[in-house]
């Protein structure tokens, strides 16, 4: 069954203006380039003296969803729509019931389906309609990237009836007797038109905003003006593909707004230890999800860099936790070869020894440009080595397994020293890594939110 997007609307009216904007910052009037008045057929740019009000969290990209009845078989279809019905969500719950009967279900399921498929559910879900419509009203005058959201969200209500009254179009069932009432095609077509036309504005706005924080950047060298500013060249895309030079602008735009991590790790006082902690903790922040997330971040291999990550591991302890002992007696009464009652014993002594090696990393973030440190932490972890044998007496097969596992083992021999040092150390590699993810990377990397 195919889902309806609200881009996939077939009706497009070509926009006769375009939004250039001109910014205001400090009281002072601030040209936005490119904003210059000029004809476009017979009608004129606008301008406007403020920056146009912009949003980077929501916009298409978000809104943009698709919808359909998702089950894979009919008798959970059928239970997602009586619980629609329930909540009061009729269009869902007559959506899931008509994909229920498409999908030839077995008579319980085919009975909860017809259960919602009522002439009066269908009045309901009318009225939904006009309430979603209500909630999201007609925007007879553009006037910021909401007004688009409006028309966006009209569209996809109006979209999800009409997929759902043509589902109910093609229900071919005796028991179901419901008249559809089509969404008026006059009025899809208006807000099609409507909504090209908004989203041509909104993509204009977004651009301008674009190019205002460009400049501000430029005045304040300031990443964040040029993260702003790479941004709103990137949401100007989701209004309207291929919109004027907007890709260009935004690499530009992201490349200046980068900040590049140089990562160093050593310890203090000799050498060789925690030689890989720098490529340890880079590992894991890769791995990390969410860093991915952050397009204005990137680790390097080069000392001119914006931020240096500087790891100094001190603080090494190696204690030898000893060797002990644990005896535990068995005893089983068996029958011997005779058939009498005899009693079979055994004894089996655990012992344990091994290694406790601490270690501690003290982590610094020095921005290189102000020499200052702008966050530091302290990583602290044991890492533990023991080793298990065992010694046995007596009838031992009387014994579980999973007593005498390390029965006749020979004590496993001890890492050297370094190695013990460079285990705890690399234990602190994801703790290290998570605490620089959520106080710095985020705070430099992530997207701007508004």
């Amino acid at each position: 069954m195919k889902t309806l997007s609200l881009y996939g609307q077939a009706r497009i009216i070509v926009a006769i203006a375009l939004f250039i904007a001109i910014g205001t910052t400090h009281g002072q009037k601030v040209e936005v380039p490119g904003s210059h008045s000029k004809e476009v057929g017979k009608e004129k740019t606008i301008s406007v003296d403020v920056i146009p009000q912009l949003s980077y969290s929501d916009h298409p990209a978000v809104w943009n969803q698709a919808w359909g009845p998702h089950c894979k078989a009919s008798k959970p279809c059928a239970r997602k729509a009586r619980r629609f019905i329930k909540k009061e969500q009729f269009i869902e719950g007559l959506g899931y019931a008509a994909r229920a009967l498409e999908m030839k279900p077995k008579k319980r399921a085919e009975r909860r389906a017809l259960d919602v498929l009522t002439s009066g559910n269908y009045a309901r879900a009318q009225k939904e309609f006009e309430k979603n419509l209500n909630d999201y009203p007609n925007v007879p005058k553009y006037i910021n990237w909401k007004s688009s959201k409006a028309m966006y969200y009209r569209m996809w209500y109006a979209n999800r009836m009409n997929h759902v009254n043509a589902m109910l179009q093609k229900l071919d069932h005796p028991k179901v007797k419901i008249t559809v009432n089509p969404v008026d095609h006059h009025m899809l077509g208006k807000l099609a038109g409507t909504l090209s036309t908004y989203r041509k504005y909104s993509a204009n706005d977004y651009y301008a905003g674009g190019n205002y924080y460009q400049q501000q950047g430029a005045k304040s060298n300031d990443k964040e003006d040029y993260k702003r500013a790479a941004m709103a060249y990137k949401i100007s895309e989701y209004y309207v593909t291929d919109f004027k030079d907007a890709k260009q602008q935004y690499e530009s735009a992201k490349k200046k707004a980068t900040s590049t991590v140089y990562f160093s790790a050593h310890y203090h006082g000799h050498g060789g230890f925690g030689g890989t902690l720098d490529e340890d903790v880079k590992a894991q922040l890769i791995q990390n999800t969410g860093f991915n997330r952050l397009p204005f971040v990137e680790m390097v291999n080069t000392k001119s860099a914006d931020y240096h990550v500087k790891m100094v591991t001190n603080g090494l302890e190696l204690i030898t936790r000893g060797k002990t002992s644990d005896k535990q007696e068995y005893s089983k009464e068996v029958m011997d070869e005779n058939g009498k009652t005899i009693t079979k014993k055994a004894t089996i002594i655990t012992y344990t020894s091994g290694y406790n090696t601490r270690a501690k990393v003290n982590v610094e973030v020095i921005d290189l440009r102000s020499k200052k440190v702008v966050y530091s932490t302290v990583s602290e972890h044991t890492y533990e080595w023991v080793t298990v044998w065992q010694k046995g007496s007596g009838s031992t097969d009387i014994v579980k397994g999973k007593y005498k596992k390390y029965l006749d083992n020979q004590p496993d021999r001890a890492p050297t020293r370094k190695t013990f040092y460079e285990r705890a150390i690399a234990m602190c590699a994801r703790d290290i890594a998570t605490k620089l993810y959520v106080n710095f990377f985020l705070r430099i990397g992530a997207e701007p939110k508004y």
